[in-house]
């Protein structure tokens, strides 16, 4: 309940610094989602990360690691409310398209980070 009430308030102040059209009043929106789900609150948490996807889609755009990673967040979300096959197909497409991503941004790379683990 408390993290809901900071993310309550981080969103407030996002979205008067920032306005609505910023990739951190998305983030936002998906956070407190989270919170919410966390706190058993599913319909208010698909709500609010709808709206963040929406910000992030129109800011940042789906090919972006922070979209994708709130795509694999709603989706586990959609699974916890019982609409496991809806999520479950858009886990799977967007932990595809993270994947597609982190493996194109290197490609003219002569060392990969991953290499150094």
């Amino acid at each position: 309940t408390e993290a809901i009430v900071e993310y309550e308030n981080a969103l407030k102040s996002w979205k008067q610094q920032h306005g609505m059209q910023h990739p951190l009043t998305g983030w936002g929106y998906l956070l407190l989602g989270k919170a919410l789900a966390a706190n058993g609150q599913l319909q208010d948490a698909l709500v609010n990360m709808r709206q963040g996807l929406t910000v992030l889609d129109e800011t940042t755009g789906p090919q972006n690691p922070k979209y994708l990673a709130g795509e694999i967040a709603y989706a586990t979300v959609l699974e916890q409310s019982g609409m496991r096959v809806e999520g479950l197909q858009l886990k799977s497409e967007a932990e595809r398209s993270l994947a597609t991503l982190i493996g194109h941004q290197c490609m003219d790379c002569t060392v990969s980070v991953a290499a150094l683990r």
